[in-house]
């Protein structure tokens, strides 16, 4: 879900620069790849694109371009500069939107289950967590001489439900099969 939302950004990007920052820029002026991408979005059939070119200095920052979009047909000369904003806007606000509330989700189900302090229980059996230094060890064979006693296991095994690293229901199960090994 993370990277779906993530490639629906990046295809936002891409859509605004294809769509209103390339047909800006003084190179593009007479692309009659960018004229016909435009008349397909913007004119009805059997209208041309006529694009407007201008440039301004802003202070010290430098210059900025503009573009007016007109559509050329029978009936004249239509300005159609609004709608290929909102167009380009959409391009960029819709899969945008999307994007982020895909990511919000992901993260909210991640902040969930950090929150519910249980980690999958693959995770238990693969590392097990480390309580005041020493791992919650559950075995199937009987504790060597070394070994911790059947009261120390329990205690370990409370403490890594009290920090947090077991829920209610693993703690359960992990406690029966402490049970049932002393058995």
């Amino acid at each position: 879900m993370g990277q779906l939302g993530c490639l629906l950004i990046l295809a936002a990007i891409l859509g605004l620069t294809v769509l209103i920052a390339l047909p800006a820029l003084p190179p593009l002026e007479d692309s009659p790849e960018m004229d016909a991408l435009l008349a397909a979005l913007l004119c009805q059939p059997g209208e041309t694109v006529q694009r407007e070119q201008y440039s301004y200095r802003v202070g010290w920052r430098g210059e900025n371009f503009g573009v007016k979009v007109y559509c050329l047909g029978d009936d004249g000369r239509r300005d159609v500069t609004d709608r290929w904003t909102l167009i380009g806007m959409g391009t960029l606000a819709i899969p945008c939107i999307l994007g982020l509330v895909l990511i919000i989700n992901r993260l909210k189900r991640r902040w969930s289950r950090a929150q519910a302090g249980a980690p999958p229980v693959d995770d238990l059996l693969r590392a097990p967590p480390l309580v005041g230094g020493q791992p919650v060890r559950i075995s199937s064979s009987a504790p060597t001489s070394g070994g911790l006693s059947l009261t120390d296991r329990l205690k370990q095994l409370q403490e890594a439900r009290d920090a947090g690293l077991l829920s209610a229901q693993e703690y359960e199960r992990l406690r029966q099969e402490i049970l049932n090994e002393m058995t």
